[in-house]
């Protein structure tokens, strides 16, 4: 168990190695790489990382277990990296990415609840032949697309997903979004580059006219659409 942990301008932050932790209390700034983890089942709350070089967080073939944790300010890499890692995230929020992303998933399984990813150059949250589900969180203002989707699994419900280049992305995989709210993304809403529909029924596009699509709706106001897409039943207000 550590608690009440402060690392300052260091290379390293924590190794964890086949271990089993709880860490409460941790305040790291101005380092390379914040939190390894190898193996084993680490939890970790009211922690704050913030500038930080590399990597903020980063798990291999482990769990990890965050809440009520900040992490701002990653200058060359993803603030929290998955490898064949399982997580729970709750009440966790990532400002100010870079080049890499929020939360990047790599063969990995994550939850993600009441959490905010808020402002990058790349994309938020990025899944790699993994397992996503994101519940009543935020995903704001990354000059790439909000959710980028690659032959994944996901469901997303109860989500803003506003101010990026694209909401959401999706390049190979199966899930449902709905009751979300989906607008001011400058190119796209939804953009499905896969050849199957998508569904994401019981929406918010930003009017109460539903979402542009050239085929399906080209009368509708809200955030554009692109690809074979269900968005039927969409809201005509806010969550």
């Amino acid at each position: 168990t550590i608690t009440n942990l402060e690392l300052l301008s260091i290379k390293d932050g924590v190794i964890f190695d086949e271990t089993f932790a709880t860490v409460d209390g941790l305040d790291m700034s101005d380092i390379d790489y914040g939190i390894t983890i190898y193996g084993g089942e680490i939890s970790i709350s009211n922690a704050e990382i913030e500038n930080v070089r590399r990597d903020a967080v980063t798990v291999y073939d482990g769990d990890l277990i965050l809440a009520n944790s900040t992490i701002s300010g990653i200058e060359d890499g993803d603030a929290i990296a998955l490898y064949t890692a399982s997580s729970t995230f709750n009440m966790v929020s990532i400002r100010n990415v870079a080049d890499g992303s929020a939360l990047g998933m790599y063969d990995s399984y994550a939850t993600v609840a009441n959490s905010l990813f808020e402002g990058g150059t790349g994309s938020g949250i990025e899944l790699y032949s993994s397992s996503l589900h994101l519940a009543t969180s935020t995903v704001k203002d990354f000059e790439g697309a909000g959710v980028s989707i690659f032959t994944s699994d996901f469901y997303l419900s109860g989500n803003t997903i506003s101010g990026n280049g694209v909401g959401i992305e999706l390049y190979g995989g199966n899930g449902v979004i709905t009751l979300s709210d989906l607008f001011d993304n400058t190119e796209y809403g939804l953009y499905n580059g896969d050849l199957g529909i998508l569904e994401a029924i019981g929406n918010w596009w930003g009017d109460l006219t539903g979402p542009y699509h050239e085929v399906d709706n080209p009368a509708g106001l809200g955030n554009a659409i692109y690809g074979p897409v269900d968005f039927s039943g969409w809201l005509l207000e806010r969550i």
